[in-house]
């Protein structure tokens, strides 16, 4: 049995591209609405900036839900119809690829680099310092 015809690849090629932009500005918007705090209020602006680590770990834990969703032991069956004949497939676990899908671009969409950075140059040119001076 074909899977593919004409009409429903060029519903892929056309449809899927547009439904992942529509669902990545959504999401996009959300994060940054409910990021909102991070960047108006200035205390938690600075505590969020100055501690990189809870966006790494994060991203992490939002990856690590969107590999579970795919598991096995999580995934949900769900019940389709293909040329009048119902079949049941097996599909990601809802809940945890849109948990791990908007931890992940929240984190991400809230990643300020700039005191990493700061660290990092204060560290190189410390220790640049140091052999320059122990010389």
């Amino acid at each position: 049995m074909n899977d593919f015809d004409v009409p429903s690849g060029i519903g892929f090629l056309i449809f899927q591209p547009a439904f992942g932009i529509i669902i990545s500005g959504l999401t996009i918007i959300a994060c940054i609405i409910l990021g909102l705090p991070i960047r108006l209020i200035p205390r938690l602006y600075n505590w969020w900036s100055r501690k990189p680590l809870i966006v790494f770990v994060g991203v992490f834990i939002g990856l690590i839900l969107l590999l579970l969703s795919l598991n096995s032991h999580f995934t949900e069956t769900a019940k389709i119809n293909v040329d009048g004949t119902e079949q049941t497939k097996e599909i990601p676990n809802s809940i945890l690829v849109s948990t791990g899908w908007l931890l992940t671009a929240f984190c991400l969409l809230h990643f300020y680099p700039v005191p990493i950075i700061k660290w990092l140059k204060k560290k190189i040119w410390t220790k640049a310092t140091t052999k320059t001076q122990a010389a």
